[in-house]
């Protein structure tokens, strides 16, 4: 596949109809003749930016849009912002389920994804799943059924940001240190005879410490998505970042992509607040 066109337009060497990526494959699909075309190995390599870099944004290669012909459309219910890449132009908010009926306008730059981790459910697979969930629920909402035909369901690609750092720390203290002592006391029975009896009583030494430690922490990842309870996402971990694939418009082919609504500098100050080895 020409890599002008994976920018350009997907057609189908077939029928000329669009092409989108297929999940099952791992290629592109065409859906009117179901012609197969393999997604090559990319030669670009996922690295990372320096904090500085991408948080003062001024660094005008990061600023792109998605791919030539992303659209982006705003829901006025919940105020996502969606990113439409052909064949698919318009739908439901994949967030709250409304209607997307703005008109879509030429996607703004973004700070250029390095990585996808390509869509790995079907879209009939996902809608077999959603019906055997909704069969055993015997009053799911009306607008719950309707979202589970086909037209209700789609793929959509969130954005997270990923952290890396390398840590050293210098701390002053007290430690304490726990030992144990018997005591002997005396106490009235139910006799009301006196009797000397022992325990084991704990003490703490206290010291002064000091040192140094030295910790790194990699792909400690924060959703830049508003739009999504950010403990459903922390559930979903851990996320197989082996599968990342150096970023491809032809991945989003068919889907739908939000854009992101949290900053660089933002994101940074929550990674701060993560404690990545309880969430693994």
């Amino acid at each position: 596949m020409d890599a002008s066109k994976k920018i350009e337009h997907f057609p189908c060497p077939g029928c000329s109809a669009d092409m989108h990526f297929d999940p099952e494959t791992g290629g592109m699909k065409c859906a009117f003749c179901g012609h197969t075309e393999a997604l090559g190995p990319s030669t670009v390599e996922i690295h990372a930016h320096p904090i500085e870099e991408a948080m003062a944004q001024i660094d005008s290669k990061l600023m792109t849009p998605l791919s030539a012909q992303t659209f982006e459309v705003s829901c006025e219910s919940c105020g996502s912002a969606v990113l439409f890449e052909p064949p698919e132009v318009a739908g439901a908010c994949p967030f709250c389920g409304m209607a997307i009926v703005a008109q879509p306008k030429a996607a703004d730059p973004l700070i250029a994804p390095d990585a996808v981790l390509p869509v790995k459910v079907a879209k009939a697979a996902a809608q077999a799943e959603v019906r055997a969930w909704l069969s055993s629920r015997w009053f799911a909402p009306g607008a719950l059924q309707r979202m589970a035909q086909s037209e209700g369901i789609g793929g959509v690609y969130l954005p997270f940001w990923t952290y890396a750092s390398e840590t050293a720390s210098r701390y002053e203290g007290q430690r304490g240190e726990h030992y144990w002592v018997t005591e002997n006391y005396t106490e009235i029975d139910s006799n009301g005879n006196s009797v000397q009896r022992s325990r084991e009583v704990r003490h703490t030494r206290w010291h002064s410490a000091s040192g140094q430690v030295a910790r790194n922490f990699d792909n400690v990842l924060i959703p830049a998505t508003k739009a999504m309870n950010e403990a459903r996402l922390n559930a979903l971990e851990p996320w197989d970042l082996q599968a990342l694939r150096p970023y491809e418009p032809a991945y989003l082919a068919g889907f739908k992509a939000q854009r992101y609504q949290v900053q660089v500098p933002e994101g940074f100050e929550e990674a701060k607040e993560v404690r990545p080895f309880n969430r693994t």
